[in-house]
């Protein structure tokens, strides 16, 4: 038994690691600056930092002066086209009076024309008539105005990132492509074509788990697409090292002194995933074995029997 801990122990670390990615994104940030944009791709399994590696250079992004926008997919075979991207603009688009509900004569053809609302105030969602579910006897002048539509929809889009560039250099953050709908991957598309000399630095994160599973998943097709133009560079993320994992423990507990033997037993049972070590810490310490009064670690806690949400 050995006492170690402090009150009010966190549940989550600093930034730890990562030094090569972050060093390779902070290169594509001053290439973005100097008007050379690009889209960078991180990929990895669940819990592995992703989301962490891109938030910590939205950060300093943000310090140094970019626009730094966010929208994340959702796991939902219903959700609107375009929501992650409506979600990234939603805050830099102009208001109406009442500052409820974005200004319809600002925003881009299609995405304007297809918001849905309750009430007075605006819900984030959307549809666009461009990506209407098309029946067969539709005609064929049909399907070439509603692409068309689309083609200016994404112009327009592409254009007012491009127009916020201009006053600042844009950092846009797309997470959880492996759930984006047809429509979202098509405007990443068309976007990453178009933002080469731009500044404006486009970062996506998926996880290939979820492609190698199902083949039928949209971003397996634009990937394949977008590779075959290089449209875009990848990192992949691989599991913390044994060192890695000690950091981030000792952060946590705000202590130095953490037993080797339960960093080594902690580091195999999460083979290195830090989201599973940050959840057992927390599950340690909802369960008592962390005691926050007195201080107690058992050393000799086995971790494979911790509940882990």
């Amino acid at each position: 038994m050995m006492g170690i801990g402090k009150t009010g122990v966190q549940v989550t670390s600093k930034f730890v690691g990562r030094a090569e990615e972050v060093k390779y994104l902070q290169g594509k940030l001053q290439q973005a600056r100097g008007g050379k944009g690009a889209l960078v791709l991180v990929s990895g399994e669940a819990g592995v930092g992703k989301t962490r590696l891109v938030e910590e250079i939205g950060r300093q992004a943000a310090e140094t002066g970019f626009l730094y926008l966010t929208g994340k997919c959702i796991s939902q075979k219903d959700a609107a086209p375009y929501l992650p991207f409506l979600d990234a603009l939603k805050n830099h688009v102009s208001m109406d009076g009442g500052g409820t509900r974005p200004d319809e004569d600002r925003m881009p053809v299609g995405l304007a024309a297809g918001m849905v609302g309750r009430g007075d105030s605006y819900d984030g969602g959307l549809i666009s008539m461009g990506f209407l579910p098309m029946a067969k006897e539709q005609s064929p002048q049909f399907k070439m105005d509603a692409q068309s539509e689309r083609d200016k929809m994404f112009n327009t889009l592409t254009q007012e990132i491009i127009g916020l560039s201009r006053e600042q250099p844009v950092l846009l953050f797309i997470d959880d492509l492996q759930w984006a709908d047809n429509a979202s991957l098509q405007l990443l598309h068309y976007i990453s074509r178009n933002v080469a000399e731009a500044r404006v630095l486009v970062c996506g994160a998926y996880r290939p788990s979820e492609l190698k599973a199902t083949q039928t998943l949209p971003l397996v097709e634009m990937l394949r697409r977008m590779n075959q133009e290089k449209l875009y560079e990848e990192i992949e993320l691989e599991r913390f090292k044994l060192s890695e994992i000690g950091a981030m423990v000792r952060d946590i507990l705000g202590i130095e002194d953490v037993p080797e033997k339960f960093i080594g037993k902690l580091f195999d049972e999460s083979e290195g995933n830090p989201f599973f070590v940050e959840e057992v810490l927390r599950a340690l310490v909802e369960e008592g074995i962390v005691k926050k009064d007195s201080y107690v670690w058992d050393t000799g806690v086995d971790l494979s029997a911790i509940r882990i949400p």
